[in-house]
This record gives structure tokens, C-alpha cells and sequence, in this order.
């Protein structure tokens, strides 16, 4: 028997979309295996529908918790003598279930180094995250989602989120995680199920909007990857568009070259073009659905 095992992953979020994930991924395919096992947090096991359920074996829940120490690929807390240790407990944990020797189990997890060091992108197969299972309000779905991550600076994010309220108030909310702005608005932040479902709220968001802003970042690219429309702002443009490493074969994405000197007006100019043409391309599918319901 041949077991393949996956992991432990320790890091922050966003190398676990465009590093771990599809690193893993490719792992499920290149490796010859008998029985396939992963370990992440514990909040973010739906990520991996590649594994067996009863084979993903989640992370000590206080690493999980901490999101401000995961950093890159590590946990801030967590030396690598630490990690070897946890690396000997996921062994001895599949050990308990299968009947395999140690040599049998290949293990492979990334760089536990603060360098993060990149993997090529021929080592990682990406796909759509999957279906989740959360329920978002009804009143929230349809809208465009605001994610001001903290990649842009706050005074320029504070114009736009003023901007945006001024002119569609009631088709813009505000979401994201413990590295966005506006917590006090962010209708995600403070669930009370946060740290249970906060990840599965945050891609059921994108998945029932009608677009995405944000500044260009990873969530740029989750909005690829789940190919919704998606305007962002940044420097290096060119890797979320049509052939860039983070495009994913979306058509939908809309981005510009800016940094810290562009005028927020200059975004807010292009940004408005965007969500006319979302809600004219969500107006039109009505419209569709309302003719058809009538000749019915």
C-alpha cells in the first residue's frame, strides 16, 4: 500500500488558495497512491473535495484561530522543531487508521520557512473552489461586493467606500477577513459563526454577487478562479488578465495599472464603468427570465 499525505499547512489564507490548494492538488495527480490524506485548519477542510472527508486531518484548532500569526506558509508561534513535531503526529494519526508501515506513507508539505519561497506554476493545478453549504441572507445576494483589503492604503479606500455609498448605497456591502478595512461594516466579520464558516462565507459571497471591487490582491484572483466579474486596481495588471498566471480563463475580470500616486478618482472613474456594465449584464438576464416566465 501507497499512502500519500499532504501537508500539515500552517499559513495564512492566501497561500493556501494560490499556493497549498493547487500545490495539492497536482500532488493527487502526479503521485501514484492507494489512500490520499490532507492536513489543514480546520475551518477550511471544504476546500479540498479531492480528499475523502474521513481522510482530512485538520490542524491543532488554536493555530486555525489565530489567523494574525499565519503568515505566508508558517504560523508565526510555531518554530520548525514545533512543526516537525506536528508533521510526526499527522504520520502516527494515519498510522492509527491504515494498515501501512511508516515507509509506506510519502509525505509532502511546503517550505516551513519565513522566506516563502514560490512553487512553479506547473506544479500546481487550479480549480473553482466548490459548492458551499452556507446560507447567506436573501437581501445579500445580488449585490456587488466591496472586499478593501489591506493592500491599499485606508485614506484611499475611505474615498471609494464614501464614493460607493454615495452612489449605490443599496447595491454594495462590504465583506472580507481579518485583513480588510471597515470591520464595523463588514457584514461577515462579525457573525458569531466567524471562525466556523467565515471562509465559506466570504467565497458564498463572491458566488451570488453580481461583481467584485477590491484592490488587486489574491481576492482578484479567487474572483477569477470562481470566474466572476471582478474590477481591481494595482500594479502588475497583466497577471489577472486574459494570459496571466492568475486569469484562470476568466473573461470577466477588469483591472488597471495604479499605485500609491493614481487619484482616486482616476479608480472611482473606471470603477463606475464597471458596475454599469454588471448591472446592466444582471438587468438584461432578468429581463430574460421574465419573458420567458410570461410565454409560459
Amino acid at each position: 500500500m501507497k499512502v500519500l499525505a499532504i501537508g500539515p499547512y500552517l499559513g495564512n489564507w492566501e497561500e493556501e488558495i494560490l499556493t497549498f490548494r493547487p500545490y495539492a492538488r497536482w500532488l493527487a495527480e502526479a503521485v501514484e497512491w492507494d489512500k490520499i490524506y490532507l492536513s489543514t485548519h480546520v475551518n477550511r477542510l471544504f476546500l479540498y473535495d479531492f480528499v475523502p472527508e474521513e481522510n482530512i486531518i485538520p490542524v491543532f484548532q488554536q493555530f486555525s484561530r489565530d489567523e494574525e500569526n499565519q503568515k505566508g506558509y508558517i504560523h508565526n508561534k510555531i518554530t520548525k522543531k514545533d512543526f516537525q513535531l506536528i508533521l510526526r503526529t499527522f504520520k502516527e494519526k494515519i498510522l492509527e487508521v491504515e494498515n501501512c508501515n511508516r515507509k509506506d506513507i510519502e509525505i509532502h508539505h511546503l517550505s516551513y520557512s519565513k522566506n516563502t519561497p514560490p512553487y512553479s506554476i506547473y506544479n500546481k493545478i487550479f480549480e473553482e473552489i466548490p459548492n458551499i453549504t452556507v446560507e447567506i441572507p436573501k437581501k445579500h445576494e445580488n449585490k456587488i461586493i466591496f472586499i478593501p483589503a489591506k493592500q491599499e492604503k485606508l485614506e484611499k479606500l475611505a474615498y471609494i467606500n464614501n464614493w460607493l455609498k454615495s452612489c449605490y448605497n443599496d447595491d454594495v456591502i462590504i465583506v472580507g477577513s481579518g485583513d480588510t478595512w471597515f470591520s464595523k461594516e463588514n457584514v461577515i466579520l462579525n457573525k458569531i459563526d466567524y471562525f466556523e464558516n467565515g471562509w465559506k462565507y466570504l467565497i458564498q459571497y463572491i458566488m451570488k454577487s453580481k461583481g467584485v471591487i477590491c484592490p488587486m490582491c489574491y481576492w482578484t484572483s479567487i474572483a477569477n478562479l470562481q470566474n466572476k466579474p471582478v474590477f481591481s486596481w494595482g500594479l502588475n495588471p497583466g497577471q489577472y488578465r486574459e494570459g496571466g498566471i492568475y486569469n484562470f480563463g476568466s473573461n470577466k475580470v477588469s483591472v488597471i495599472p495604479a499605485d500609491d500616486d493614481t487619484s482616486p478618482d482616476i479608480i472611482i472613474q473606471n470603477m463606475g464603468r464597471f458596475i454599469s456594465e454588471v448591472q446592466g449584464i444582471c438587468r438584461g438576464k432578468k429581463s430574460k427570465r421574465s419573458q420567458k416566465d410570461s410565454s409560459n
